[in-house]
């Protein structure tokens, strides 16, 4: 988990699963609607935290459950309470984990819970939605060139030429 302390308001406590790429404006919109968490709709939900939502509210969490409340998951993005700073020492799990949906669980009990649906979502912790990643990433950039490129040199593409590069004559 990246982040613990929210940056925009000390009354809150917000968390970011580091193996997955989330879109930034849904991101935003966590902190506009705390406590909430990002969820998504994936075809295989038994793989992750699947949320049951009522009415955008969430009422429970069930870490990669048998039996499928939803096909809606909890995307590790999330803004809570400041108190749940408190609660995240939990028993670990069947798996040896300490899982932070009993976290997730306790905020539902005790407060109103907003399921933010995200945008864009990927899981990268296998190598290949690594690539996914990347792919999606990269498909954002635009051409910028902040470096030197030789006259004879033909860039193509949203290349990105950074200060301080050089890409020489007789490259394509």
């Amino acid at each position: 988990m990246v982040g613990w302390e929210c940056p925009t308001n000390p009354r809150e406590a917000s968390g970011l699963d580091p193996e997955a790429v989330h879109d930034p404006e849904s991101l935003a919109d966590l902190f506009d609607r705390g406590p909430s968490v990002g969820s998504y709709r994936v075809e295989n939900p038994s793989a992750y935290g699947v949320l049951d939502v009522t009415e955008g509210r969430v009422t429970d969490v069930v870490e990669k459950p048998e039996t499928l409340p939803s096909e809606v998951i909890n995307t590790g993005a999330y803004v809570f309470p400041a108190a749940a700073r408190e609660w995240l020492d939990v028993e670990r799990s069947e798996r040896g984990e300490r899982e932070l949906t009993d976290v997730l669980g306790r905020v539902c009990r005790e407060r109103t819970v907003t399921a933010v649906t995200l945008e864009r979502w990927l899981d990268v912790g296998r190598p290949w939605e690594l690539l996914a990643a990347n792919e999606w990433k990269l498909g954002e950039c635009s051409r910028r060139i902040r470096g030197e490129v030789h006259a004879d040199a033909d860039l193509r593409g949203s290349v990105v030429v950074e200060s301080g590069a050089t890409v020489d004559s007789g490259v394509v």
